[in-house]
């Protein structure tokens, strides 16, 4: 392929007569099992294998759409979450509720139909459906909350299809990219996007692709690069400020500088374990906002930590006693902590020198095992907590007083995350088995499917028992409001909170939802339905006013 070339371009044309059926294909998120119809994340600074929002994915089961890095943590380019082969640590829960991606991009709502070979674009505001002929058979779909455009990575025929909207228009560029890729990371900016093969998450019936190679597109330009990098790529990250994209494979990692990319080319490779080239799995990877540093945990018979200069590619290792559950960087990149679950410990690591004993300072945290770490927005606060240790409490640390706080709650943890404005936790429970418990009342409470909203300023807990255990989570894009989703209650409903009165209601559906999702310009939470021709309904999150749309599919056509 040479460096531009396979590249159509065109507006969207009119579809044959048809019912456009959502995507079902799911994504599962670590901590809930979240999905997406039109997944669009941008890529996050929080680390491969961690989004953010303190949720983190596994390898996906399929390559349908899905969400990726997510604010964003998060995508399916994340990296693999399970321990290296012979480990016997046990990482931390990932089975529950996670933050979903911004599905939508601008004012609108993009949905696959990979069937069909097309999208359709929903307006938020007119309600208005156009249908978009993409390339055979669609399966990832990305998108960036800031822009109305869509990339859509084409399983059938080796393609990436770029969708720029306007009102009355959707112009279609398409690109060649590596044969039966599978994945596709898309930059904050929306400026790159890179596809590639991920060999964990194909079927035993698909075509194998290729193990070294990625393919890199400029976006604006609607080129692609191929770039030969390091063995079976497991995920791509931006930096945030768009510079540097990080390839994470086998045994380490490549370093792209964006700027400098004019042809195809070989990438050199930073390995991090010389020791052990081949058989070395990194698990989880953060990346300093910055997009100077990146910090890689090894949680095997040899639990380490590595930091990798991006640009010179220097890497430098440091022992550490327990195997390291879960890695952030600050916002100001100056510091990585790490939670060390079976020692009981948080370590504070300088990151402004190559790693050594005198850049660690070590905290033990009473009462609460350090298995995972909640940064809050604000960069100075972290909220400490295991999935594993049946411990009912969260600890928040004040990084610049040193002080740890414990907040006591009624039931088990399952996950925990922070509103944007960092005011609110949201912990999910799950139910307990009772036992030895004399009291009905208690009993219910721990069979019982449940979510804590936790006042960070005050220590306020307010449990809100629920029909299920939610599937995802949605804020709202002025942080007054989270909505669930629980698709498998009786009757399914969506949990609509008001955060300041941490006050509930619940909106039952006739019809299955699957997906939620924040239109960003509008600040609508859109629901889709499982419908046989497509139905899509966009909630106020102000006063719960809802507009639906019924067989969106089918109204694509009749214009």
């Amino acid at each position: 392929m040479r460096n531009g070339s396979c590249c159509s371009s065109r507006t969207a044309e009119p579809l044959l007569p048809s019912v456009f059926g959502v995507s079902g294909t799911r994504f599962l998120w670590s901590l809930v099992v979240a999905f997406s119809i039109a997944s669009c994340s941008s890529d996050d600074s929080a680390g491969m294998g961690a989004d953010d929002s303190g949720f983190r994915a596994p390898p996906p089961a399929s390559p349908g759409a899905g969400a990726g890095d997510e604010p964003e943590a998060s995508a399916a380019e994340s990296a693999s979450e399970a321990s290296a082969p012979g480990s016997e640590f046990e990482e931390e829960d990932q089975a529950t509720v996670k933050l979903n991606p911004p599905t939508a991009a601008g004012r609108y709502v993009y949905v696959m139909d990979t069937a069909l070979g097309a999208v359709a674009r929903i307006d938020s505001e007119s309600l208005q459906v156009r249908p978009i002929r993409v390339g055979d058979r669609p399966t990832v779909l990305r998108t960036n909350p800031d822009r109305n455009a869509a990339v859509v990575l084409n399983a059938g025929d080796s393609t990436v299809s770029i969708i720029t909207s306007e009102a009355d228009r959707d112009d279609v560029r398409t690109v060649s990219v590596v044969r039966h890729a599978n994945s596709l990371a898309l930059a904050r900016d929306g400026r790159w996007a890179a596809a590639f093969y991920d060999n964990r998450i194909a079927e035993r019936s698909d075509p194998i692709g290729s193990l070294q190679e990625v393919s890199l597109i400029d976006l604006d330009r609607a080129r692609t690069y191929r770039l030969t990098a390091g063995f079976a790529p497991r995920a791509v990250r931006f930096t945030v400020d768009g510079e540097r994209a990080v390839i994470l494979s086998r045994g380490g990692l490549n370093v792209v500088h964006l700027a400098a990319v004019a042809e195809d080319m070989v990438l050199p490779f930073v390995s991090i374990d010389d020791e052990q080239p081949f058989e070395f799995e990194p698990e989880q990877v953060a990346l300093d906002p910055t997009g100077e540093l990146a910090v890689i945990r090894r949680t095997d018979e040899r639990p380490a930590l590595y930091r990798v200069e991006l640009g010179s590619g220097a890497v430098s290792r440091i022992s550490v006693d327990a195997p390291p559950s879960d890695v952030r960087i600050v916002p100001d990149g100056g510091e990585a902590l790490v939670a060390l679950r079976t020692a009981g410990l948080l370590l504070r690591i300088a990151l402004d020198a190559p790693l050594d004993e005198e850049s660690v300072d070590t905290i033990a945290v009473d009462d609460v095992p350090v298995g995972r770490i909640e940064l809050l927005r604000d960069g100075r606060r972290v909220l400490l907590y295991s999935t594993i240790e049946d411990v009912r409490r969260v600890a928040q640390l004040d990084l610049d007083s040193g002080s740890v706080r414990i907040h006591p709650l009624r039931k088990a943890l399952r996950a925990v995350t922070a509103t944007p404005h960092a005011e609110r936790a949201l912990v999910v429970h799950a139910p307990e088995a009772p036992v030895n418990v004399g009291s009905v009342e208690e009993r219910a409470l721990l069979e019982a499917d449940a979510v804590s909203l936790l006042d960070l300023v005050t220590g306020y807990a307010r449990l809100l028992l629920l029909a299920h255990e939610p599937d995802a989570v949605v804020w709202s894009a002025d942080d007054r409001h989270a909505f669930l989703l629980l698709p498998r209650s009786s009757p399914p409903s969506v949990e609509w909170i008001e955060l300041g009165s941490m006050r509930s209601r619940t909106i039952r559906f006739d019809e299955r939802p699957e997906n939620i999702g924040l239109v960003p310009l509008t600040n609508r939470i859109y629901v889709t339905l499982e419908s046989e021709g497509g139905r899509i309904a966009f909630i106020d999150p102000a006063t719960g006013e809802m507009a639906t749309i019924a067989s969106y599919a089918l109204n694509a056509f009749i214009e």
